[in-house]
């Protein structure tokens, strides 16, 4: 009998994995705000990376909250430092990008006093 092959990954579905890893099990941060109350599944058709490390601009195929289709939205890094904000946006901007470029649709949560501002970003 032959043995299998093992699992073989290419580079842009191992950085989706870590990203994935990352943003699941990255603390979030308790704020006074409530829990986000808005939450769409939906697919990325525009991404930006023009301010990072300070933020990634996106645009989906589906309303989040208020913000109809298409409205610019913003996603800003997280963590309790520089380093970990830095991490944080690099894979939030690896997962959106492996989203886009292979059409999966991710999860995007936020707060409906702002819906320009992601707050949660899940591949889904």
């Amino acid at each position: 009998m032959r043995a299998s092959p093992g699992v073989v990954l290419s580079r842009s579905k191992l950085v989706a994995l870590a990203a994935a890893v990352v943003v699941c099990v990255a603390p979030s941060f308790a704020t006074a705000q409530s829990a986000p109350d808005i939450a769409a599944g939906t697919k990325v058709t525009f991404l930006e990376a023009t301010y990072m490390p300070n933020s990634i601009t996106l645009k989906i195929d589906a309303p989040f909250g208020a913000c109809a289709a298409g409205t610019l939205l913003r996603y800003f890094p997280q963590g309790a430092d520089a380093g970990a904000q830095a991490l944080n946006i690099q894979a939030v901007f690896s997962l959106l990008l492996t989203a886009k470029v292979s059409n999966q649709r991710v999860i995007l949560t936020g707060y409906s006093a702002d819906c320009t501002a992601v707050r949660f970003v899940t591949l889904g």
